[in-house]
């Protein structure tokens, strides 16, 4: 996964990444309905959560950890844990974001 090259400030790069996690989010949800709703077995389901979310959770991480860090949001008293927050609801990348290149 690599986060757009017209994506340049680094709080838009959080923003960013943490509506990556909050889409990829979304998807595990609609997974667990279909399990819950017997379209999935618990195995599907079950794999589902230990492979591919997992993996594509761990590479929204590596991204987001060294970003995180150079802008001092390690802390979360950090008024730059606003971010966070604000990429969770921000929509306006959501055009560029395939979950299935991840």
């Amino acid at each position: 996964m690599e986060i757009p090259t017209n994506i340049t400030i680094d709080d838009d790069k959080v923003k960013y990444l943490y509506r990556v996690l909050e889409l990829l989010k979304l998807e595990h949800n609609e997974k667990g309905k279909l399990f819950l709703d017997g379209f999935l077995s618990e195995k599907e389901f079950r794999d589902y959560q230990k492979g591919e979310f997992k993996n594509k959770k761990d590479k929204i991480f590596l991204l987001l950890g060294p970003i995180r860090e150079a802008i001092g949001m390690t802390q979360l008293d950090s008024p730059k844990m606003k971010l966070k927050y604000d990429g969770k609801a921000e929509t306006k990348w959501d055009s560029e974001i395939n979950l299935t290149t991840i």
